[in-house]
């Protein structure tokens, strides 16, 4: 009987041991859990310190911050550092600030100065479904040739385009609409264009068409991070009309990239003299992506 005593005596004194160790571990428990709190509250203490970026719906709702591209002077509307490249051009009409497509392809850039991250905003109408037209995003040089069409974007005017790629609303041959969003012809359209780092976003009546990462894809084998802004002429055969243009700087720096203007005296938008004339200023910058070989076409000012 005597080893039965024995045998009591050591589970009692192995208790107190047992006691011991649930007592640190239970302690270590609490341990735990106070430093997952503290985690959390210096977690949602540096995320209220560092507030999130807009949406790119949020961004091209903000309606504060536009300024226009055209210019009002005595009583009339005058297009000051605008400048035109190839075939074709633009009339401007002084008493309502309307701009019309004649002819092409060419290229009605704004050479005043180049534009980094922005929202652009415009409206536009057609003549007809399949008037054909686009903007032209961060054009790296003053266009000398049809080069800008493979290193800019273009936001596509077309509702007559037989694939999405090219319709209204697209990132031209690289990112589709998500809808169809366009008026019909001889109403007015509002567009709103963004570009922020290489993210662009398209909002057409309203609607949210493009939230595109970019890249090079399709025609553009490469694409600027600041550059000059352009409206495309495309043909005789239609017309496109333009007006309230205006644009808010997101670079918050009034000098854009710090690029200079380019070279050469402005024109209206009438004029023509200035035709096949680039501008001899640098361009803005590096190219993202890798410019390719591609087939040399004629005098059209472009491939379409």
């Amino acid at each position: 009987m005597r080893p039965a005593r024995d045998s009591r005596r050591s589970q009692r004194r192995g208790r107190p041991a047992r006691g011991r160790a649930a007592a640190a571990a239970k302690q270590l428990a609490g341990t735990l859990v106070l430093l997952v709190a503290t985690a959390a509250i210096v977690a949602t203490h540096a995320g209220a310190q560092q507030p999130q970026a807009p949406s790119m719906a949020d961004l091209l709702a903000q309606d504060e911050g536009f300024e226009p591209l055209l210019t009002r002077r005595d009583g009339a509307w005058v297009a000051d550092g605008w400048r035109h490249f190839g075939p074709g051009g633009f009339t401007l009409d002084p008493a309502t600030g309307e701009l019309a497509t004649q002819g092409g392809m060419g290229l009605y850039w704004y050479a005043a100065r180049t534009f980094s991250d922005f929202v652009l905003e415009l409206e536009f109408r057609t003549s007809a479904r399949d008037a054909n037209s686009g903007v032209f995003l961060r054009v790296p040089e003053p266009p000398t040739s049809d080069e800008y069409i493979y290193e800019s974007f273009e936001i596509q005017i077309d509702d007559g385009a037989r694939r999405p790629i090219h319709r209204t609303g697209a990132v031209y041959d690289a990112e589709p609409p998500a809808r169809a969003a366009s008026r019909p012809p001889g109403e007015w359209n509002r567009m709103r264009i963004a570009f922020v780092g290489d993210r662009i976003g398209v909002l057409l009546n309203g609607e949210l068409v493009v939230d595109w990462r970019a890249e090079p894809r399709g025609k553009v084998r490469a694409f600027a991070r600041s550059g000059y802004l352009g409206l495309q002429n495309h043909d005789e055969r239609t017309t496109v009309w333009f007006r309230n243009l205006r644009i808010r700087d997101l670079t918050g720096d009034e000098g854009g990239n710090g690029t200079e203007p380019a070279a050469g005296p402005a024109t209206s938008a009438a004029a023509s003299a200035d035709r096949g004339r680039g501008g001899g200023a640098a361009g803005p910058g590096a190219l993202v992506g890798e410019s390719l070989p591609h087939p040399v076409h004629g005098g059209n000012g472009g491939t379409r």
